[in-house]
């Protein structure tokens, strides 16, 4: 049997991760000086920042505590992004085309059932 989920066991009750007060302005602003090494995602008035990749010395925003469950909208949106990114960093030649539910297109011949009708050039 093939499942589309995966259990994920969470061991801590709270987390710290860095917030600013959301506008359209700031998400874009921080988007485009540090996605390359973090991920950005509103809930409410604020703006969630995971550093994944980048310096730990570069400060963004003010790190605040969240409760693992009490706050499972701001911990579900933490791990797909880090789950997002982290795909993207170990399968660069899959370019996912859905961020929830969590979708890529095949690289195998196989799955590819116009394959077979298309001209060879």
């Amino acid at each position: 049997m093939q499942l589309n989920y995966f259990p994920i066991n969470i061991e801590f009750e709270q987390y710290q991760i860095s917030t600013e007060l959301y506008s359209d302005e700031r998400l874009t602003e921080l988007r485009n000086l540090h996605n390359a090494t973090h991920s950005f995602f509103r809930n409410g008035e604020s703006i969630y920042i995971s550093n994944k990749d980048g310096d730990e010395n570069t400060t963004i925003g003010l790190t605040s505590k969240r409760s693992t469950f009490g706050d499972h909208q701001i911990t579900s949106s933490l791990i797909k992004h880090v789950f997002f990114r982290t795909f993207k960093d170990r399968f660069p030649k899959y370019t996912p085309v859905d961020f929830y539910p969590f979708r890529f297109f095949s690289g195998q011949q196989k799955d590819d059932i116009i394959y077979d009708a298309l001209p060879d050039n």
